[in-house]
């Protein structure tokens, strides 16, 4: 009889575990469902991406180019909300060797770092890459939209006025100067 009445309570106790654990199993894939069914689906709907890529345009002016001639440059801008959410500022020009690519990129990376300093920005706000690859020289900067204020705006050839106003805005002053843009709502890698 003794056998008898720990063997009801091991099979009361296993019952009980198979009951929470199809519970808990419920709970889960009802807290999937309701997430990728409405929490995310609200989330994309009510967020407009829009790309903007602008190339060429009148780059004498530009702070980090001083004296250099034939460089090509080109914004890409994610915005969020009509907002900047990122800009990616490519600059590059091609050599006929390795030596003259790397007096490029060193004497761009040089006028960097002297406007950063001029202008008191600090350089974590900013992820800033050079490469020297098939005689391409080539820096390409990075700035998060929140911190594109003020005297960011220049590093990607825009006043900050403009860079406030918007994805129609930012394209009119890029193609006032010279650019040509085309602004797009499907996704694109922003990163070179």
């Amino acid at each position: 009889m003794g056998k008898m009445k720990v063997g009801s309570k091991n099979s009361i106790f296993h019952k009980v575990l198979i009951g929470l654990a199809v519970l808990v199993i419920i709970g889960i894939v009802g807290f999937l469902v309701y997430r990728f069914n409405f929490v995310e689906k609200g989330l994309v709907n009510d967020t407009v991406s829009k790309y903007l890529v602008c190339s060429g345009g009148d780059v004498k002016h530009y702070a980090l180019l001083e004296d250099m001639n034939g460089v090509k440059v080109e914004s890409r801008i994610m915005f969020m909300d009509d907002g900047i959410y990122r800009v990616n500022f490519v600059i590059s020009k091609r050599f006929s060797n390795e030596q003259l690519t790397r007096a490029f990129t060193d004497r761009l990376y040089g006028n960097y770092n002297k406007y950063l300093g001029d202008n008191n920005i600090a350089q974590k706000d900013i992820i800033m890459t050079v490469t020297n690859v098939d005689n391409v020289g080539k820096m390409v900067i990075s700035v998060e939209g929140g911190k594109f204020i003020n005297k960011m705006a220049p590093l990607a050839m825009l006043e900050d006025n403009a860079a406030q106003s918007g994805a129609d805005a930012v394209q009119d002053f890029y193609e006032k100067n010279g650019f040509t843009c085309s602004i797009d709502e499907k996704d694109m890698v922003l990163s070179d």
